[in-house]
């Protein structure tokens, strides 16, 4: 099954770019500031204790799932490139016991990083978050099938037309 993940705020705009109706779409937060030091452990494990749980359970039960956000200065968010690559580690490393290698994140591989980040400084809460789903993982799991959809905003901070699309989403 294809699940469909709007990252607040500018993923919104997915829905008129890509025809998203109500029925097909989520929401998820992940912060772009969480994702913007790398050099810092905090906001790591911040991302993981905060992982949605409708995304984690999609990703368990083997789902496909789409971010979708967009950025005023990248074309790939910090969220995208940084924030989903490091859940998708992070739960390759726990739930199939694999380390991907490389894993290119803006023209680096930051697979040795977030390996440390991982082992290191991953907090007792987050890793219990993860292994709880890693419970109800479907059992023939070979890989997380997470990916994601970006661009530039051409809304960012237009929060009327937020409201809008949100208001006329799936009428």
């Amino acid at each position: 099954m294809r699940r469909h993940f709007l990252n607040l705020t500018n993923g919104i705009e997915a829905i008129e770019r890509h025809h998203l109706t109500g029925e097909e779409i989520e929401f998820v937060r992940i912060s772009s500031t969480d994702c913007e030091h790398k050099l810092g452990a905090p906001q790591w494990d911040a991302i993981l204790c905060e992982l949605d749980t409708n995304l984690a359970m999609a990703l368990a039960r083997g789902d496909r799932c789409i971010v979708y956000d967009y950025s005023r200065d990248r074309d790939l968010s910090h969220a995208l490139a940084y924030g989903v690559a490091w859940i998708r580690f992070a739960l390759t490393v726990a739930w199939l016991g694999n380390v991907i290698k490389p894993l290119m994140v803006d023209g680096d591989d930051v697979s040795g990083f977030f390996a440390r980040q991982w082992w290191r400084h991953t907090s007792k809460r987050a890793r219990r978050k993860v292994a709880y789903f890693r419970s109800l993982m479907d059992r023939s799991l070979m890989e997380i099938d997470l990916s994601v959809v970006g661009g530039r905003t051409k809304h960012d901070a237009h929060w009327a037309y937020y409201r809008g699309v949100l208001r006329d989403v799936g009428r």
